[in-house]
């Protein structure tokens, strides 16, 4: 029906951008049934996703009930339950975002799981699960899956301290998600609907604000996360203006002024913002005059600054890292191979073929130092058809990187020897600054691109 009817809108538009005549009652009309075919799709979707929520927080309490019913209660067990736990925290904020504490509230009375317990005679209780649907090796997979995730987490814990260790460079940057993909259409309809229920709220006779009120709330732990633990008086400041219980009385008494909150805010983050954010941070305040915008653009600079403040510890970190980024890789590692979560056999094979080479089949002494020296010179070669060694896996892609720029190197010395040999070349030989011009010229024609870094251009240029 809404397709129906939005090629009809387009159809009449058309004929009033040709000039011809049309029917004013008849497209308002089509106009208001457009409108409410529209409210009536997006309250279905918006629906559908809050469904889907419920589904998965129910799923996680049922998981959580079952691990708990096998006792004993051992620390892994614990820690999954943990985990299952943050996951409800997630999945009740992104709840509380779409459809406010009514949703929140009707996910508790929803709740399929019927859990019961019971005191024993030594005043121990005991949790008997009804309808879990969880057998115990579907259990024993759950706490596999947990213990992957621990072994993911400390690869992760490894990769960010070798990449602050040896990329200068690096920092954290806001995740982008792909053009056209499904995540940022998902992503995109599930922003669009939450933003249009706050406007709804906002909108009603007389205006809802439990949504607006999450926000806030919101905003202020987000404030208290920026303020530096020695800020008590600016902490108190916060706590003291953004009172929760103070706002929702003067919501419910119709006095609540958003704009003069946003007004305290703003004055906040221009205390904590780097002097780089203070433009993004006074904008906030031209869209006073509409609250879901102002909401909107007030996380867009929190986020910012969120990602400034963690870039800032992290370039703090630095010094230290650099003193013990060789033992905590060390020990990340070592826990790795405790794990039995890999045999080193691509690292073995490596450095296995060096000795081969170098010795050839042949019983000797084995100098390590050489033998060393031929693996890693056999990186530089490294072919896709072969795993690259488990302890070059954090590197891999500077690897490539290294493969990329010798290759480029290579060709760049064979063209300008065979130019140079040539009978036209002679002038190649006694003139540096057109030899220096066809070596540029080479050199942004094989690697592909001009913007290359002062060291590679060095190299190019010392031939």
């Amino acid at each position: 029906e809404l397709k129906v009817l939005a090629t009809a809108l387009v159809h009449c538009f058309r004929l009033f951008v040709r000039g011809c005549h049309y029917n004013t009652d008849a497209f308002a009309l089509l106009w208001q049934q457009y409108n409410l075919a529209f409210d009536a799709w997006k309250n279905a979707d918006r629906q559908r996703l809050i469904a889907e929520l419920v589904g998965f927080w129910q799923q996680a309490e049922q998981l959580k009930h079952s691990i708990l019913g096998s006792r004993p209660g051992t620390d892994a067990q614990l820690e999954v339950v943990q985990d299952i736990e943050r996951r409800q925290q997630k999945l009740e904020q992104d709840l509380r975002r779409l459809g406010g504490e009514d949703a929140v509230r009707a996910l508790h009375s929803q709740q399929s799981l019927s859990v019961s317990s019971d005191r024993k005679d030594h005043g121990e209780h005991s949790f008997c699960v009804r309808e879990v649907g969880q057998t115990a090796p579907a259990a024993q997979e759950d706490a596999k899956d947990g213990f992957e995730e621990e072994v993911q987490g400390t690869v992760e814990k490894m990769v960010l301290a070798h990449e602050l260790a040896v990329n200068d460079s690096f920092k954290l940057e806001r995740h982008k998600l792909k053009e056209g993909s499904l995540e940022q259409h998902v992503t995109e309809c599930v922003h669009r609907a939450f933003w249009d229920s706050l406007k709804q709220q906002l909108e009603s006779n007389p205006p809802n604000y439990t949504q607006a009120l999450s926000l806030l709330e919101e905003v202020k732990h987000a404030l208290l996360q920026l303020i530096p633990p020695l800020q008590s008086v600016i902490q108190q400041e916060v706590n003291e203006v953004l009172d929760v219980d103070l706002i929702c009385q003067q919501a419910a008494h119709g006095i609540l002024d958003i704009g003069g909150y946003a007004d305290f805010i703003v004055s906040i983050l221009l205390r904590l913002c780097a002097p780089s954010r203070d433009g993004d941070v006074q904008s906030i305040l031209s869209y006073k005059d509409d609250v879901v915008k102002l909401f909107k653009n007030m996380f867009r600079v929190l986020e910012q600054m969120k990602l400034d403040l963690a870039n800032f510890q992290l370039q703090m970190l630095k010094p230290h890292l650099h003193a013990t980024s060789v033992e905590y890789e060390r020990e990340k590692f070592q826990q790795l191979l405790e794990s039995k979560h890999s045999d080193l056999s691509a690292t073995r094979s490596w450095l296995m073929k060096a000795v081969a080479e170098k010795c050839g089949g042949l019983q000797q002494q084995v100098d390590k130092k050489q033998i060393m020296s031929l693996a890693l010179a056999k990186l530089l070669f490294w072919t896709d058809e072969e795993d690259y060694p488990e302890t070059w896996h954090l590197d891999v892609h500077r690897l490539q990187n290294l493969q990329f720029e010798l290759h480029c190197l290579a060709a760049l010395c064979a063209c300008v020897t065979v130019a140079a040999s040539s009978p036209l070349g002679q002038p190649l030989k006694t003139d540096k600054v057109l030899l220096e011009q066809l070596k540029n010229d080479l050199w942004c024609v094989i690697s592909g691109s001009r913007h290359r870094s002062k060291q590679k251009q060095h190299v190019v240029l010392s031939y």
